[in-house]
């Protein structure tokens, strides 16, 4: 199975009892690996973005919520000084003398074990450690589906080894640590949404986070009358693979392109769609549809920011909507089946809301979805998917919730 869950093979489980069972699996197997029982066991939430994607990179603003689907991390010392990783369902662990000049690189080391070893590679830098540890990892989250099973993992990893070392931790700087790791081990160019949502998320909230410094604010969630619900698209994501770094590129390139036409530098945050038109002979097309994004994705987290305090079902539901056409035409980041699942939802109930989350390239939509709807939401959509793509799309019902912590 892996680290992380697959969670369509646990069709009937909730979540509770998918959590309880992953943090059994860590502690089996921590003890069959180490012989000890852990020193410190941490938990760490996947997250999923409501609006504001492929803007945390351009320094724009996001709106993720930490979610009850964990990564979890137990740990203790080893007196050899040894370094030793072990993740359940794994057939690989991962032992490193940090002593050695050698240590292994991203053809050697088990690719889920680069984002913890990068962990501890980090915090040794910053102060070493001057201990041994066996590390070990089980999850509730599925990886591939766009809920940041990679930010969760470095950030669990990292809450659980500050606990072993006595070390307190400011949440933030784990994000900033989380994130430096994901650039180097994976080799995507991402933001700092993820981290932060794992890092800093609280319950019942999203956050509004203005990335250009890292600010956030709390936004209370309709919860009273809606469930929030992923559904998986039966589509895995892996942004390495993908065009995730591309969009990057072409977003920067268009943005340089933009400088250079108005005869100014231009912060992501100073560009204004009259901006756009008054230089759209100068950019090409496709430099265009990715600015475009951006500006009105911006604007789009406002105004859903806006609507959920005052209670506006309706513009977070035409937000959202307007959130996925830019991310599927101007940024051409969606797929069929993510398309699909979209149409279906809104199709449900006239106060659904949908779209993509996260990046994109596959993964998952997030949905709004009131109470009195959500027994046949979760019933009809995937039944109405399957149909089509012939396989299945499991509806989630996640709780949002409070940030990593140490939990034992």
């Amino acid at each position: 199975m892996g680290i992380f869950a697959d969670s369509r093979s646990e069709e009937s489980v909730p979540l509770p009892e998918m959590n309880a069972a992953a943090e059994r699996r860590l502690r089996d197997h921590h003890r069959a690996c180490s012989g000890q029982e852990p020193d410190a066991v941490a938990r760490a939430p996947g997250r999923v973005n409501l609006i504001g994607d492929h803007t945390d990179y351009m320094d724009g603003l996001c709106l993720p919520a930490a979610i009850g689907l964990y990564v979890y991390a137990a740990a203790s010392r080893r007196p050899d000084g040894l370094w030793r990783f072990h993740a359940a369902g794994e057939a690989s662990d991962l032992e490193v003398d940090p002593g050695l000049a050698e240590t292994p690189d991203q053809l050697t080391c088990p690719r889920w074990a680069l984002y913890p070893l990068g962990v501890a590679r980090a915090m040794d830098d910053v102060a070493p450690l001057g201990f041994g540890f066996d590390v070990t990892f089980a999850a509730s989250l599925p990886a591939g589906q766009g809920l940041g099973s990679s930010a969760a993992l470095e950030v669990g990893a990292a809450v659980a080894l500050h606990a072993l070392a006595g070390r307190s931790f400011e949440p933030l700087a784990i994000a900033r640590l989380a994130c430096d790791v994901e650039r180097r081990a994976a080799g995507v160019q991402c933001g700092m949404l993820d981290q932060v949502a794992t890092a800093m998320g609280r319950a019942g909230q999203a956050l509004f986070l203005d990335c250009r410094d890292l600010t956030t604010r709390p936004i209370a969630l309709p919860l009273d009358r809606f469930a929030l619900v992923v559904v998986q698209s039966g589509r895995p994501r892996a942004l390495s693979g993908v065009g995730y770094n591309d969009r990057r590129r072409e977003t920067r390139e268009a943005l340089e392109a933009l400088s250079s036409l108005l005869g100014k530098p231009l912060a992501p945050g100073d560009v204004t769609v009259p901006d756009l038109d008054l230089a759209a002979s100068g950019l090409t097309p496709r430099q265009r549809r990715r600015l475009y994004h951006v500006v009105t994705e911006n604007e789009r987290v406002r105004r859903c920011v806006e609507a959920l305090e005052r209670g506006d079902d309706a513009a977070v539901r035409a937000l959202f909507l307007a959130s996925h056409r830019s991310l599927r035409f101007d940024f051409e980041v969606s797929t069929p089946e993510l398309d699909h699942l979209v149409e279906l939802a809104l199709a449900h109930h006239p106060k659904v809301a949908a779209r993509l989350t996260g990046a994109g390239f596959g993964g998952c939509t997030v949905n709004l979805v009131p109470l009195e709807a959500l027994d046949g939401f979760r019933r009809e959509v995937p039944r109405r998917f399957r149909s089509r793509f012939k396989v299945d799309a499991r509806a989630l019902a996640v709780p949002v919730v409070d940030a990593a912590s140490r939990v034992a």
